[in-house]
């Protein structure tokens, strides 16, 4: 479950990187896609979808910023995530088990 989350807030992350285009979608409304594509128990999901409705859009700024290098491909490794991502996904693991 911890790793399905570190996807959504990579995801975050990634989008945050490539905002500077005006016609990606925003961080919100892939992570709220990559939920509702989740194989998981509507009530999860639901659960996940209220965590992300509480979070800002300057929350989900700074989660998606200071990533660079952090190593979020097959040898994952959170350590070299951002402060804000780790919170993030501490956040949303701890809501919704």
């Amino acid at each position: 479950m911890k790793r399905r989350l570190s996807t959504i807030a990579a995801i975050v992350v990634a989008i945050g990187v490539l905002s500077g285009c005006p016609s990606n979608p925003s961080a919100r409304t892939v992570a709220e896609d990559i939920i509702d594509g989740l194989d998981l128990p509507d009530e999860r999901k639901t659960c996940l979808r209220a965590q992300l409705e509480e979070t800002t859009d300057e929350d989900l700024r700074a989660v998606a910023l200071g990533n660079e290098n952090a190593n979020f491909g097959s040898a994952f490794d959170d350590s070299t995530a951002s402060e804000a991502w780790r919170a993030f996904v501490e956040k949303l693991a701890t809501s919704c088990p």
